[in-house]
């Protein structure tokens, strides 16, 4: 210790006092808020929190500090997935307040419904989340597919549509 030999990784050390700052940027949010669920694409302390969930999944996350999180009612699982659910369902519900229907156009909101619509004709639709689409009058059946009476007619005019494409 007399000529400065670091008995501690000093790297380890400034990433665990680095960990320990968001830890307590988190503590500080929950008790404002009353949760542990700050926006993932909220600044740093969102992209730390995702950070968080993915060393948790690839099991790389350390013991101490899941313990921590838990601690405080941290969830791993789930909230991700719904908090994108929810953010576009709540574009729906606007989008339809001001346009009387629930066309997104746009890939966005057009691959978000078409997701749905999969989901509920597999059966894999979550109760909750079919109930609220009802609610708005979402309709499950495409009405562009829904104007045939087979796939092979569906095929046909989306095959002729991209030749029309292609000759423009």
């Amino acid at each position: 210790m007399g000529i400065g030999f670091a008995l501690e990784d000093v790297k380890f050390a400034s990433d665990n006092d680095k960990w320990n700052i968001r830890f307590m940027e988190l503590v500080e949010y929950k008790d404002k808020n009353g949760h542990c669920n700050c926006p993932t694409h909220s600044g740093s302390l969102g992209f730390w929190i995702k950070h968080q969930r993915t060393l948790f999944k690839s099991k790389k996350l350390m013991v101490d500090r899941y313990e921590k999180l838990v601690g405080i009612g941290f969830v791993f699982q789930g909230f991700a997935v719904d908090e994108i659910w929810n953010r576009r369902f709540m574009e729906l519900v606007e989008y339809k307040e001001k346009n009387g229907d629930c066309y997104i156009p746009g890939t966005k909101g057009g691959s978000w419904i078409s997701r749905q619509r999969t989901l509920f004709r597999s059966k894999e639709l979550k109760e909750d989340r079919y109930e609220k689409l009802v609610k708005i009058g979402f309709a499950f059946e495409d009405a562009n597919f829904a104007n045939f009476k087979t796939k092979s007619e569906h095929d046909e005019k989306w095959n002729r549509r991209f030749m029309e494409l292609v000759e423009y």
